[in-house]
């Protein structure tokens, strides 16, 4: 791996290594009384919405962790691979996470739970051999699919319920960020990119199905959001364009990737 030739590749793997937890961190059971009194349509919906990530991280070929593999298995350069060794770790700790939160429900898991989405997925995802729409599909995954997980976060927030699952989940989102913000830096070092009408059209289906999932799995008038797109998707609009912009003004270092230098082959054995 040295000397190093890659510095932004570099900074995000020491970032994500620099960051690592475990999912024996959160102890769960310090909710387990606040859990049994939510009121019942926040109680459904936090397990639906575990429901969901479980169920994809149950279906080959289209979870984040094959995704992954995948990508490692392809990609050249050195400080990308050690990346992703690491991504894969977050992943199944992620999953783990999820499990254990899920466990304190005693509840039979809901295989029909966001299978939809999970199709979709799937049909995206197979027999697919472009790495640029796998890096894509692993970020709408990460950051469009769990935008319902953020609505619950922030209510129960504000309501000051579950601190130990908030954390958790915020633990989950801190790593996601930092695998988009590599993935940003790997469209952009990409030689086969997609048509921009191609990943729009993507992350177009994906933003309905999200839409759609929240509308069916949260209590509209409960969590006061409205049924017009426009203002119940607000935020998921903002993450589904987060998909494939950085963020230049909070890291020069990723907006300024490959600054005079010829564009790097990742992939391509």
């Amino acid at each position: 791996m040295f000397p190093i030739e890659h510095d932004t590749f570099w900074i995000l793997y020491k970032e994500v290594e620099n960051n690592f937890w475990a999912a024996e961190d959160f102890i769960f059971t310090d909710d387990i009384k606040l859990l049994y009194q939510l009121p019942k349509p926040i109680f459904n919906t936090l397990l639906n919405l575990l429901s969901f990530h479980i169920n994809l991280d149950n279906k080959l070929i289209c979870r984040p962790v094959d995704i992954t593999l995948e990508l490692l298995s392809e990609v050249q350069i050195a400080e990308a691979r050690a990346f992703y060794g690491f991504q894969l770790t977050d992943e199944n700790i992620h999953t783990e996470t999820i499990c254990s939160m899920f466990q304190l429900f005693n509840q039979q898991l809901d295989t029909n739970i966001g299978m939809d989405k999970i199709i979709w997925l799937y049909n995206e995802c197979e027999n697919n051999k472009c790495f640029f729409k796998r890096v894509l599909l692993l970020v709408i995954m990460k950051l469009l699919f769990y935008c319902s997980i953020n609505i619950l976060r922030d209510y129960l927030l504000k309501e000051k319920l579950l601190p130990t699952f908030i954390t958790a989940f915020d633990s989950i989102t801190n790593d996601r960020i930092i695998h988009t913000r590599f993935a940003h830096c790997t469209f952009r070092l990409l030689q086969n990119k997609m048509l921009e009408s191609e990943v729009l059209e993507i992350i177009k289906q994906a933003l309905k199905l999200e839409y759609q999932f929240i509308l069916q799995y949260f209590t509209i008038q409960f969590f006061n959001l409205s049924t017009n797109l426009a203002a119940t998707g607000k935020g998921t609009n903002f993450t589904a364009m987060e998909c494939t912009s950085s963020n230049e003004d909070t890291n020069t270092e990723v907006a300024h990737f490959g600054a005079g230098r010829e564009p790097d082959t990742v992939t391509e054995k």
